[in-house]
């Protein structure tokens, strides 16, 4: 039985470099903990190039406890082209680890496994021409950076990279796993009886990368299986989309702020009319006093905030908000929406770390009950939003009409 672990899209870089590298850590000590002969890096393990000169010698140390266990194999990426001029990866000391940058492809053979590598390239449409080896009684594992065709691309906003992965390049090289690198969430599906696995980004790195971030441990015995890791290190983004009363209230429950870690990257996106602004600025600096410390990043957008001041007092304004809590629609599954508190409650002392879930090998699509739930909570979510909107925009209107200001 043989063990690989197979990661991508960490992006090290200069910004944040404690963050990023104790993510590189985490990895290194799961291939340590789960025995692995073998550490594939799917590209996009630096940033760019130039943090990849800056970030060397720290990676280096990082890796060289793999020295003697554990194989890295390390394939570029399009960001570790960023940046780079006319130098080369070579001519860097990355440690004990292989490098494997030739194009068209890289071909490697070890005792029950064999590689095959693509990295980050201008085109792929010679790959009919390319003298990929038979297939033999080993286990075949594809190593690629880049979009597989049909599937959307979900890395860094306004980015694409490289040419797209067509699927007859997989049949082509016949592999039982393509581990692949460059979308950012996690995906997995089969072709023709390859099974092409996207880990997604290894980190937060932008926002709205949702969901745990994490690696596949897979498993060499006869045949191929794999499994998720959450990475506890890398935490996760977690946006929330909270209307505020009339004097900048806020119902904290729909927060959730009991399941932040402190590596989460948290939004709060405010919304709503109230009749005082400078209300809003102190419940943002009450906010960040509360839980800033206590997460990677905080942010509070209140861009999305009208000002109507006197517009509780008004009468219309007043039955208006009566009725509109009588069509209050039900919370989604799970989440509470109930009560507002214009007080700050202080985190925890400390905020609970969570034991990464494993889950036998990702189904491309969620269960048929799981998915009926998840859309059921969607529609409740986007229910509640309309609901939201209506008494912003009533207020507005409201706001409008001559009587309401008598």
């Amino acid at each position: 039985m043989t063990k690989l672990i197979h990661c991508a899209d960490l992006h090290l870089s200069m910004e944040e470099i404690e963050y990023s590298l104790s993510i590189l850590s985490e990895i290194v000590a799961l291939t340590i903990q789960h025995e692995a002969a073998f550490l594939i890096m799917a590209g996009d393990i630096f940033d760019s190039f130039t943090d990849c000169e800056n970030l060397r010698v720290p990676f280096r140390r990082k890796v060289e406890v793999l020295a003697g266990r554990c194989r890295v194999i390390f394939l570029p990426g399009n960001h570790e082209h960023l940046k780079q001029g006319n130098k080369s990866l070579r001519n860097l000391d990355l440690g004990d680890i292989m490098l494997l940058d030739r194009e068209p492809f890289d071909y490697l053979s070890f005792e029950d496994v064999e590689f095959i590598a693509i990295p980050d390239q201008a085109g792929y449409s010679d790959y009919h021409r390319w003298n990929i080896p038979l297939p033999s009684d080993k286990a075949r594992i594809l190593i690629a950076h880049g979009t597989a065709a049909g599937l959307s691309y979900s890395g860094p906003a306004g980015e694409r990279g490289g040419a797209v992965l067509a699927a007859d390049i997989f049949r082509h090289c016949q592999a039982d796993y393509v581990a692949l690198g460059h979308i950012h969430s996690r995906r997995v599906v089969e072709v023709d009886g390859s099974i092409l696995a996207y880990p997604g980004s290894a980190r937060v790195w932008r926002r709205c990368e949702k969901g745990a971030r994490g690696l596949y441990i897979i498993t060499i015995d006869q045949g191929v299986a794999f499994e998720f890791a959450a990475l506890k290190s890398a935490g996760q983004y977690r946006e929330y989309h909270l209307p505020l009363g009339l004097e900048a209230e806020v119902d904290q429950k729909s927060m959730d702020t009991d399941s932040w870690q402190p590596a989460d990257w948290i939004r709060l996106n405010f919304s709503g009319i109230v009749e005082n602004e400078h209300d809003v600025r102190l419940l943002e600096e009450k906010l960040q006093q509360a839980y800033g410390k206590g997460v990677r990043r905080l942010e509070i957008d209140r861009d999305r905030i009208a000002v109507l001041p006197g517009i509780a007092s008004q009468p219309l304004a007043a039955a208006f908000l009566k009725r509109w809590q009588e069509k209050k629609p039900p919370s989604p599954a799970g989440t509470s929406h109930t009560g507002t508190s214009p007080t700050v409650q202080p985190p925890p002392a400390q905020l609970r770390p969570e034991q990464p879930p494993l889950e036998h090998s990702l189904p491309a699509q969620p269960p048929p009950a799981q998915a009926q739930s998840q859309h059921g909570g969607e529609q409740a979510e986007h229910a509640r939003r309309v609901w939201l909107r209506a008494r912003e925009l009533g207020l507005r209107e409201l706001k409008r009409v001559p009587e309401a200001r008598d």
